[in-house]
């Protein structure tokens, strides 16, 4: 049976806002996987982005957080066609404008036509990711599980991860639709294969609050 981050109340830099979405955010964002059913993209402009920083959940966390911008937008599909899973593992890597020459940027690739790089340490520790739920997600249907409080490990080699999650208590992330989850960054998760084989959509914004070292600039 799948808990939630409050009821554990272990880590509470890990934060569920439960049905934050309105029905019309809702169907707004649905929108955006009906042209295309890929398991995972990378959206290539700003639009998306535009929308979902007017929508009343971003605003609540702006004011908040005032600094805080979206620095990478990722849909996540996982359907009867596409049914992965991932091993446990930290996301490190940050999406930029341009490819540049600087010390602790590292493992340079380009998807859908954008710079994405291994950021430092430093960067990734003040960053968090946020998971937009468009469909239930059930214990069955794929949920990613994390290992709260891993974060505080800062960049851990792959050797050491496993031994890490030993060493803390794990959340099986269900949501509703229009449930939101706010992670920070480094924190190690994996992701589950479905067993139950129906539509799983979300969409994952890195967020950051501080720019990057010159010339390197944010991609979005």
């Amino acid at each position: 049976m799948c808990k939630s981050t409050k009821d554990l109340n272990i880590d509470n830099s890990v934060q569920w806002s439960r049905l934050a979405l309105t029905s019309q955010e809702l169907s707004a964002l649905r929108l955006v996987f009906k042209a295309d059913a890929r398991s995972a993209r990378n959206p290539p402009n700003n639009d998306l982005r535009h929308l979902i920083e007017k929508m009343d959940f971003f605003e609540i966390l702006k004011a908040v957080r005032p600094r805080v911008r979206i620095v990478r937008i990722v849909l996540f599909n996982k359907n009867l066609a596409h049914n992965w899973a991932l091993p446990w593992h930290q996301d490190r890597v940050i999406h930029v404008k341009n490819r540049q020459k600087m010390a602790g940027f590292t493992n340079w690739t380009k998807k859908s036509e954008q710079w994405h790089c291994e950021a430092p340490e430093q960067i990734l520790h003040k960053m968090s990711f946020m998971q937009i739920y468009l469909d239930d997600v059930k214990v069955d249907e794929g949920p990613m599980e994390i290992a709260l409080g891993s974060h505080k490990h800062g960049a851990v080699r792959e050797t050491k991860i496993a031994a890490i999650v030993t060493r803390h208590k794990h959340d099986l992330c269900c949501a509703e639709a229009g449930d939101i989850l706010r992670v920070p960054m480094l924190t190690i998760h994996r992701s589950h294969a479905a067993q139950k084989l129906s539509k799983r959509r979300l969409i994952r914004l890195d967020l950051a609050e501080d720019n990057l070292p010159q010339p390197l600039m944010w991609g979005l």
